[in-house]
């Protein structure tokens, strides 16, 4: 499957720059070079190697308080900004030949003024311009970042939600080192993150690849995440102990036809795909939760038993309490085979009701009740609120808006944050953020929430509750 990438913010921007780099070393096709990066510092731009400079877009450099310096975490600011830099937006929306691709991926630390506020926005606004689905790789920020990022993440995560086909998140704070330096982390897990991207939404595109017996093709994909609402992914590997001198290999020919060694190849194939939910996922979740699935095998055809992946598949069926499961293999001459799952649409995910309760918290310490602008309730940012269930005619749309809600229901306006989040799984706004998280730079399916001007597009309606 191709994707357009959008990248926002430093987190966006990295992870962007790292997936075309894996696409130019390598003989897999995954964006036909359709991409565009948006970030509110200059210096961000610095950092990327393998987007073209013509695809960098400063946002809000004429804005008297920003000026090519970031938003400091505020994601106000961020849709404030946005708003007013619209047309230039859609003007870059000209470059990217959504016709050439199956969908696009938008990429965004949730936790930055820039991938919190500015994202959104520009979600918004590619879905206005193509039919095909518009998917969100959103990466939550870890524990260490801060309570403010965290009260980011919960609001922003709201208006993805709502805004996109599907929202893909990457937690940082499952992912990262206890007691180790983040900054010095944020690059290794931007490798993780970006080696299940293309496992998962990649499958299918390499060059000159065997046919495989059982194909997946893009349409499939899009069926697996159509259930919208917000998805994990899984991946496991295992290395080939494959003989390099002929004789070797006339041996093992020989043995691949004895029983026994294609038991022993079948029950490893199986196991590796229960390692891809019994491993740690993108997004910690109950598998039992997923709606939808997808399964891809990947290796040399030799060694990929079909009776392991079909008995592996029929696992995973269990496993999630659910028959809407696509799966294919992908034969390929390495030195590993790989498995790789998609969980769409998981309904319990205990770190999103962290991040809720912490927001909730932040907003009590440190937001004063002072505008009565916020008169709608606030609702709880619930994971197992389908596509469907999210959705709200046009006009209802319009009307909503609001902030973290406390135990009553009550709203408060919202705060001006201090500071970008520091990458996500691996980078920031501008101070960091990759699967960053979107910082001070370096470093899911339904109808828009829209409110007040600058809120309707910043997704203030956060939908928050306190769970104690």
């Amino acid at each position: 499957m191709k994707f357009a990438l959008v990248g926002v913010g430093g987190a966006g921007g990295r992870i962007v720059d790292a997936l075309r780099k894996v696409e130019q070393n390598s003989d897999r096709a995954f964006s036909n070079e359709q991409t565009l990066l948006f970030d509110t510092t200059q210096s961000a731009f610095e950092a990327y190697d393998h987007v073209p400079a013509d695809r960098h877009v400063l946002i809000g450099d004429t804005h008297p308080d920003i000026r090519g310096t970031g938003l400091d975490g505020d994601i106000e600011l961020g849709a404030e900004v946005a708003e007013e830099d619209t047309d230039e937006i859609y003007r870059e929306f000209d470059k990217l030949a959504t016709h050439s691709v199956h969908a696009t991926l938008l990429v965004a630390g949730l936790g930055g003024g820039t991938g919190g506020g500015v994202g959104p926005v520009i979600l918004e606004g590619l879905q206005s311009i193509t039919d095909n689905p518009v998917y969100v790789l959103g990466i939550l920020p870890a524990d260490i970042e801060g309570d403010q990022q965290a009260y980011n993440a919960a609001r922003s995560l709201q208006s993805y939600v709502d805004l996109a086909d599907n929202v893909i998140l990457f937690d940082n704070e499952e992912w990262a080192d206890d007691g180790g330096d983040l900054d010095a982390q944020y690059p290794q897990l931007n490798i993780e993150l970006v080696t299940r991207i293309i496992a998962v939404l990649g499958v299918g595109e390499l060059e000159d690849a065997p046919i495989a017996e059982t194909m997946l093709d893009p349409s499939d994909t899009m069926k697996a995440l159509d259930s919208g609402g917000v998805s994990s992914l899984g991946y496991a590997t295992t290395e080939l102990d494959r003989p390099d001198s002929l004789l070797g290999k006339l041996l093992a020919m020989l043995r691949s036809n004895d029983t026994e060694q294609e038991i022993t190849d079948a029950a490893k194939i199986k196991d590796l795909i229960q390692a891809t939910v019994d491993s740690k996922l993108t997004l910690p979740c109950s598998v039992d939760s997923a709606e939808r699935a997808m399964l891809s095998l990947s290796g040399p055809p030799d060694v990929c038993s079909r009776k392991g992946f079909e008995t592996g598949r029929y696992w995973l069926e269990k496993e999630t309490d659910t028959v809407q499961i696509w799966a294919g293999d992908e034969p390929h001459d390495a030195s590993l085979i790989a498995a790789s799952v998609l969980l769409s649409n998981v309904t319990d995910v205990p770190r999103i009701d962290e991040i809720q309760r912490r927001a909730v918290a932040y907003k009590r310490e440190h937001v004063e009740d002072s505008d009565a602008s916020d008169e709608l309730s606030a609702e709880t940012v619930d994971p197992s609120e389908t596509a469907e269930q999210q959705t709200d005619s046009p006009d209802d749309a319009a009307t909503r808006a609001g902030e973290p809600a406390d135990d009553d229901g009550e709203e408060t306006p919202s705060p001006t944050p201090d500071g970008d989040s520091a990458e996500a799984s691996g980078g920031g706004d501008t101070a960091k953020t990759t699967a960053d998280g979107d910082s001070a730079e370096p470093s899911a399916d339904g109808e828009r929430a829209v409110g007040s001007d600058t809120e309707s597009r910043v997704g203030t309606e956060e939908r928050i509750q306190d769970s104690e």
